[in-house]
């Protein structure tokens, strides 16, 4: 396989301009289409011993955060291997794109993070970045081009809609458009022409798959899993009651009434980014496995060995949590996988 270089060049930049503000180091003069160029070197240190030295949570989640960072890097990198052609076919390319997507969401979320505090946005975003990776190990698992061809109708089904009302409108004033109507009218077009489709083979409704609870299930994910991939990140999407008493309101004290409102953002800290990251390089793995195998061998030797790190900075930052807490570590191993 060989690589986009400019395209791996744009993207691997902001990985550099972030390293190079937190380490003072100068950005590298100059990224080659050689595999080993690409693949950033570690961010930080997160060695058994490095990792035994934290002691406060602030340590943790700064391992966290450099993991994170080359999580997204590696990321970028898979998703710009492409055939000898340079050119994907569709059902590869949907995934591709999905990855592509994954990488342009941990890069705005390393920048919002790297020197402020922003957890209820990353809280959101990360919800995209799971709900990305986990269609994109769906779409490989099934293998079917039925199901491509369903995702790609379910996601022109808005366009199909407002397309049947703009029309509507236009021929209640007798054929007479307006600017902005054209405007809409040829970029659904558009979108159908390159899906190889014309309007009236989208649906105005439906979905693909079987939905994201049995599509997890099917993965043969824990039962867990929906919950956490999907339900409690969704509560930052939709600004529900439990994301409003927990960011954004003060709940009265004992013996006080009324509620507060909190402008402050809250921290982030290791368990915003070490799970996401982890789930992000399962669906990269599975990617990588699927179209390359064996030629990917040094990108899945990467993503085995970060993972381990990433495992490792999160089973000591939960012993830290569980001894602040009182309470006696207890085996982690679930947790981490």
């Amino acid at each position: 396989m060989r690589f986009i270089s400019t395209f791996c060049r744009m993207l691997l930049a902001a990985w550099t301009r972030l390293r190079a503000k937190m380490t003072g180091e100068l950005p590298a003069p100059g990224i080659t289409d050689d595999l080993d160029s690409l693949l950033p070197t570690p961010f930080v240190d997160a060695s058994e011993k490095a990792v035994a030295a934290c002691k406060e949570e602030q340590e943790f989640t700064i391992l966290a955060h450099g993991l994170y960072r080359e999580a997204g890097a590696v990321i970028c990198v898979s998703s710009c291997a492409v055939a000898s052609t340079g050119r994907l076919p569709r059902n590869q390319a949907i995934c591709a794109g999905l990855l592509v997507r994954i990488t342009k969401f941990m890069i705005a979320i390393a920048q919002l993070t790297l020197e402020e505090d922003r957890r209820e946005v990353v809280t959101a975003l990360s919800r995209c970045i799971l709900e990305s990776a986990t269609n994109l190990r769906y779409l490989i698992h099934k293998n079917d081009n039925a199901l491509y061809d369903a995702f790609i109708r379910s996601g022109l089904g808005p366009q199909r809609e407002a397309f049947d009302k703009i029309t509507e409108n236009i021929k209640a004033r007798g054929g007479k458009s307006e600017p902005i109507e054209e405007r809409m009218l040829e970029m659904t077009m558009g979108m159908c022409a390159a899906s190889g489709l014309r309007i009236d083979d989208v649906p105005p409704n439906g979905g693909w798959g079987g939905g994201m609870r049995q599509n997890i299930t099917e993965l043969g994910l824990p039962e867990y899993a929906y919950s956490a991939l999907q339900r409690y990140p969704s509560h930052a999407v939709h600004g529900t009651w439990v994301d409003l008493v927990t960011q954004h309101l003060e709940a009265p004290a004992e013996g006080e009434e009324g509620f507060k409102v909190k402008t402050a953002f809250s921290p982030t800290d290791e368990r915003d980014f070490g799970p996401v990251a982890l789930y992000a390089l399962d669906s990269t793995r599975d990617y990588l496995e699927h179209y390359f195998n064996e030629v990917a061998q040094p990108l899945l030797q990467r993503i085995d060995d970060l993972q381990t790190r990433i495992r490792r900075v999160m089973q000591a930052d939960e012993k830290q949590v569980q001894r602040r807490r009182g309470q006696e570590p207890e085996g982690l191993k679930e947790l981490a996988e």
